[in-house]
């Protein structure tokens, strides 16, 4: 049996690393020419203001987005008085987004669901409340959390006490947040005394109230003047006492922070590790709260221990909660596993209604209550109305006459766990939530290839390749190979294709290794779809065995997750389990249209079975499996393992395991394994800078 990937129905391309190379050069030469921060250019006016919106996020008891509220649901008060909800719209948000807003607005009125597909997330990393030598568990936390964010999401990573004039970036290269995570530092001593906060909380089980409903009294606050006056006098005669021991004044870096924020457009999601509040008075809080409020920013935040302090108090964890409540977020306690905390934290990013306010826009800053009139729904909504322009949502495409990923007759869909054969497969129909769990699966698995293609196509890994043919007359004949693995194009239509670029055979150095790669990639004349050829047995043509094949590639099994692929396959989600500790839906699948993507030698479609497990937050495959079978001929089989890269903040392949059969016996077995996988292109990132 010959098995190759097909030059006419798989999706394709490449370009050679040093075509690559180059574009990165083009890359960088035109960043410097026009940068795209999006913030130094002048912006036309922006049109005035005719409505007021309100991100509001509703969550069951389970932590379930709530999607069926109606503006009658929703009881808005601003400033005491009720406002009736003219418009409410529902927004996907992360991995997914796109096509969960289109299965939510079919039936519904045009602009009733919205996605935003890639999420702007400040990942802030309080030190001055971080005891030293704690730094570990505080890391720990905030890669969590980057696992748990799509590849699409624009990240950044930031330290408390800010410094002067830092640069603050957003973008998807995930190894510079690593980097940016190895410079935490804690600066607070364990044993060192704190001065005494006057307006913490003594009650660690009473919040913190703040006080929205006195906006723009003269006593907005519960703190007197000689108060405030004491805390001014307290922060200024041990400002070098608290700079050495890390007591912080860190609301106040906050506020400064939610106010640079606001020159990006759209909604932020600020997450913020820390110990608690210092120095967090009533109406200090308020402003902080304001200031998010006007710059569309939400404060989530995740608190960690500081039981080991002593004298004086701790920083203010109820206060830490009572703000990011009144920025419309969530609060979450870092216990011994952070995955919890982590996982509460990112429920409230997942979704959220926009609601549309009829009356007059506030002047300034309202204060605004919202509660929803259905029992068992927790609402989060900031404390602070104001005036701001729509976030832009991107509206779902239209469903009409799309083919539904997945929808092919039930009698197609494998079951796992049964032998791969021709035997007739038992039907399985599936029923409304089997389709609606499959269409949102598929979706997130789509968004996570699309991105991880990108990411990967800046990469090069190292493979070591060990193969054993044990057909007759071989005499158990093996070898081994070590290559670069790369993601390349053929041309800017086709999509992305493996390429096994062939350094050494047992040891010994390729021949002309150079010259055939000037000719695979630098023709200018070649066909594409030969070149394609060309590329794919350039990857084959040291495999061992009876059995021509070029699918033995780590990244091929992704192709079929592909959106624009996900139609000629039928998928089924068999249920969920966890892999270390990562819960994962496991799905099956079996390619079902023809032409097939790969093809026998006479050019016979050669069909494929198998199963993915999928990260159910990000979309992220973690395994993938492919399953060949010929009657007479054998049957092939890949496994493929991925493992988070610590460096790159990617899931790279670690393993790939392949097997032909024939007749009950392993007459091929190959084992690949990579290591040292590094970046070799420039990025583009839009910035923000931080006065201080």
């Amino acid at each position: 049996m010959t098995t190759s990937a097909s030059a006419t129905t798989r999706p394709a391309g490449g370009t050679s690393r040093t075509a690559l190379l180059l574009a990165s050069l083009a890359t960088a030469v035109a960043g410097l020419a026009f940068p795209n921060t999006g913030l130094a250019q002048d912006t036309p006016q922006a049109p005035p203001l005719t409505s007021v919106f309100l991100d509001v996020v509703t969550l069951t008891r389970q932590g379930d987005a709530v999607t069926d509220l109606n503006t009658e649901d929703f009881v808005v008060t601003v400033g005491g008085t009720r406002r009736r909800v003219a418009a409410r719209r529902f927004v996907t948000r992360g991995p997914g987004a796109v096509a969960d807003a289109q299965a939510l607005v079919s039936g519904r009125p045009p602009g009733s669901a919205a996605a935003e597909p890639s999420r702007t997330i400040l990942l802030l990393i309080d030190q001055t409340t971080l005891v030293r030598g704690e730094e570990q568990a505080a890391v720990s936390a905030v890669r969590e959390t980057l696992d748990r964010l799509g590849l699409d999401d624009q990240v950044a990573v930031l330290r408390l006490p800010l410094d002067a004039g830092v640069a603050l970036t957003f973008d998807e290269d995930r190894p510079s947040l690593v980097t940016a995570l190895r410079k935490v530092a804690g600066q607070m001593a364990a044993t060192s005394p704190i001065p005494t906060d006057p307006f913490a909380s003594d009650d660690a089980s009473r919040p913190v109230a703040l006080n929205p409903e006195r906006a723009g009294s003269t006593d907005r606050t519960t703190a007197t003047e000689q108060e405030r006056a004491a805390a001014a006098e307290l922060r200024s005669a041990d400002q070098p006492r608290r700079d050495g021991l890390g007591w912080r004044d860190n609301l106040s870096d906050l506020t400064v922070l939610f106010q640079a924020l606001g020159q990006l457009p759209g909604r932020k999601a600020v997450i913020l590790f820390s110990g608690g509040l210092t120095a967090a008075e009533r109406s200090r809080l308020d402003d902080a709260a304001r200031a998010a409020a006007s710059a569309h920013v939400t404060l989530h935040a995740v608190a960690w221990r500081t039981s080991g302090l002593t004298g004086g108090h701790a920083p203010d964890v109820v206060a830490l909660e009572a703000l990011a409540a009144a920025t419309g977020g969530r609060f979450a306690t870092a216990g011994r596993s952070t995955r919890d905390a982590v996982v509460r934290i990112l429920l409230g990013l997942s979704a959220c209604y926009v609601l549309t306010l009829e009356g007059p826009r506030p002047l300034a800053h309202a204060a605004v209550k919202v509660a929803v009139s259905r029992k068992g729904v927790m609402v989060h909504a900031p404390a602070w109305l104001t005036s701001r322009e729509d976030a832009g949502d991107q509206d779902p495409p239209a469903a009409a006459g799309a083919p539904v990923p997945g929808s092919v007759p039930p009698d197609a869909i494998p079951r796992v766990g049964v032998s791969y054969s021709s035997a007739p497969m038992t039907p399985r129909v599936p029923d409304a939530a089997q389709l609606a769990l499959r269409q949102r699966v598929l979706a997130r698995a789509a968004d996570y290839v699309e991105a991880y293609q990108r990411a990967f196509s800046s990469l090069v890994a190292e493979e070591e390749f060990e193969q054993v043919d044990q057909t007759p007359h071989t005499f158990g004949r093996s070898q081994r190979l070590k290559s670069d693995v790369l993601l390349v194009k053929v041309d800017q239509v086709s999509g992305w294709v493996s390429f096994r670029d062939v350094y050494e055979v047992d040891g010994k150095p390729v021949r002309e290794r150079d010259d055939r790669l000037r000719r695979l990639f630098l023709d200018p004349v070649m066909d594409p779809w030969i070149r394609l050829e060309a590329v794919q047995q350039e990857s084959a043509r040291y495999n061992l065995g009876p059995v021509r094949r070029t699918v033995n590639a780590p990244l091929y099994a992704l192709a079929f997750l592909e959106r624009q692929a996900q139609s000629r396959f039928a998928f089924w989600v068999e249920g969920t389990r966890e892999v270390e500790g990562l819960p994962v839906w496991e799905v099956s699948y079996r390619e079902v249209s023809v032409p097939t993507f790969a093809r026998t030698a006479i050019g016979d479609s050669q069909p494929a079975r198998g199963r993915f497990l999928i990260d159910q937050a990000t979309g992220a495959v973690i395994d993938a499996r492919i399953h060949y079978e010929r009657s007479g001929a054998g049957a092939m089989d890949y496994d493929v393992r991925f493992r988070r890269d610590e460096t790159l903040g990617l899931w790279m392949p670690v393993e790939m395991k392949e097997t032909y059969t024939a007749n009950g016996r392993a007459l091929v077995k190959g084992v690949a394994r990579y290591s040292n996988p590094r970046r070799f292109q420039v990025t583009t990132d839009t910035q923000v800078t931080v006065p201080k």
